[in-house]
């Protein structure tokens, strides 16, 4: 009784390949089943297209803020200096860091910040590399990467290395 689907066609689409599951007509089950399913696929991709281009939900600032996120998490341990962003995305450092802020309610900076952190959280809990590694890997130096570390999570990298130790099963 309750509507899963909003679009009226795909309901009803959803409720014919269900009939057919009945034991009433099992004929050309088959084959109908494979009609209705693409029928869905076809209004399903419709429905997004349609939604893709008409999305007056998300602004072009928003997008671009989106890009600049993407960037930051795919260039994690490449990228050496937040200003380098400016370049890669047309437009000066101190626009894009207030536009970035505005948009998210953080700053770039603290965004990498947390990417950053959470990165090396999971490479802790990995256990793959040393806690050197990781800091060099991340641009930190060791003294400088365990107290961003420690102020973030309120424990030493160490520390939360050694209770991952402790966690692991003989």
């Amino acid at each position: 009784k309750q509507r899963v689907f909003q679009d009226q066609k795909i309901s009803d689409l959803v409720e014919l390949a269900i009939s057919e599951f009945l034991p009433a007509e099992q004929r050309y089950s088959k084959s109908v089943l494979t009609n209705i399913f693409h029928l869905i696929l076809v209004y399903l991709i419709r429905n997004f297209s349609h939604t893709q281009a008409g999305n007056a939900n998300v602004s072009d600032l928003e997008i671009l803020c989106f890009q600049v996120m993407n960037y930051i998490d795919t260039h994690v341990y490449s990228l050496q200096k937040l200003e380098d962003l400016a370049p890669k995305f047309n437009y000066n450092y101190g626009y894009l860091s207030g536009l970035f802020k505005r948009t998210t309610g953080k700053t770039i900076s603290e965004y990498y910040y947390h990417r950053k952190m959470e990165t090396a959280k999971a490479l802790i809990l990995e256990q793959k590399k040393t806690i050197g590694e990781i800091a060099e890997m991340l641009g930190y130096n060791l003294y400088s990467f365990s107290k961003a570390f420690k102020k973030r999570y309120g424990i030493s990298p160490k520390t939360m290395q050694k209770s991952k130790k402790g966690l692991k099963k003989p």
